[in-house]
């Protein structure tokens, strides 16, 4: 089910399911971030036909990438999709896994276990693995 008016059945307020691509992105040679590589098919397909595709542009976003991400139109479905960087999610605050927009993992510190976990939704499970509770002022922002 995508995103938007709810279902036959479902109730208001009840979650629905949003569907989307996740998609390494690099600098390209002006620095900016983009997606490497096509998106052969768009998240509506269901099966393997193929998707009519177009560049609808770039939009900034208020939290998640601090750079602009990729939207796109498939003419097949009528729809409109955005293709996330590696470890990001629609509407996150923050990435989901220590990932660089490429996919590849971010390093961690020597001997803090922990420390690439930072900056990601899962940054006080180090800790509790110890018995340390996340400092509750730290989920601001």
């Amino acid at each position: 089910m995508s995103h938007g008016a709810p279902a036959k059945g479902q109730a208001c307020g009840e979650w629905s399911v949003r569907r989307f691509i996740c998609a390494p992105y690099a600098a390209d040679e002006g620095g900016a971030w983009r997606p490497v590589g096509a998106i052969p098919q768009c998240p509506y397909s269901e099966a393997p036909e193929s998707c009519r595709i177009v560049l609808h542009g770039f939009r900034e976003r208020k939290t998640g990438p601090e750079f602009p991400i990729q939207v796109l139109h498939c003419g097949t479905h009528a729809r409109y999709f955005t293709v996330y960087p590696m470890g990001h999610v629609p509407y996150g605050r923050v990435r989901m896994a220590p990932v660089d927009p490429g996919g590849d993992a971010l390093e961690g510190v020597e001997g803090e276990v922990a420390a690439s976990w930072r900056g990601t939704l899962f940054r006080g499970g180090g800790g509790g693995g110890r018995g340390l509770a996340l400092d509750p002022r730290a989920c601001r922002g």
